[in-house]
């Protein structure tokens, strides 16, 4: 078992830090083997066309902290499909909404989204979660949810 642990640093004020961490657990996977050099040229040429549609969106160096949680959840579903070899079909069929919009989490879109839905994602896939909010200041650590 593999813990995969996202952590972000979020300001709320000019006084209090606080420190957002979801720990994913995965399934170690076995016997993965990389692609070949003619692969990886096929894949750079077709993913560096200004028209390739499924780009990762970055977050902005400015971004809220609801954006930057939004942005983590999105991170830990794609992290869910990728270490189980899911494709995007049988994901958007798991969390019960239309496959753009599935494309759109597994991409960082997070424009529309609403953090109670994703959580509400994490839970109809069983994502093993965890989400601890720390104080630095108080030096406290309180369990917001699982």
């Amino acid at each position: 078992m593999v813990l995969k642990k996202i952590q972000q640093k979020v300001y709320w004020d000019s006084q209090l830090l606080l420190k957002i961490d979801i720990i994913l657990i995965m399934e170690k996977k076995e016997n993965y083997s990389f692609p070949s050099e003619a692969e990886l040229k096929e894949i750079r040429e077709k993913t560096s066309s200004p028209n390739y549609p499924y780009k990762n969106k970055i977050l902005s160096p400015n971004a809220s902290a609801e954006e930057k949680f939004k942005y983590q959840i999105c991170q830990a579903i794609l992290v869910y499909q990728q270490e189980n070899n899911l494709p995007v079909e049988e994901v958007a069929e798991k969390m019960e909404i239309p496959l753009t919009k599935t494309y759109d989490i597994l991409l960082g879109k997070i424009k529309g989204l609403r953090l109670k839905e994703l959580a509400n994602y994490l839970e109809k896939l069983h994502v093993p979660y965890e989400v601890v909010v720390r104080s630095d200041k108080m030096g406290e650590v309180k369990e917001a949810g699982r």
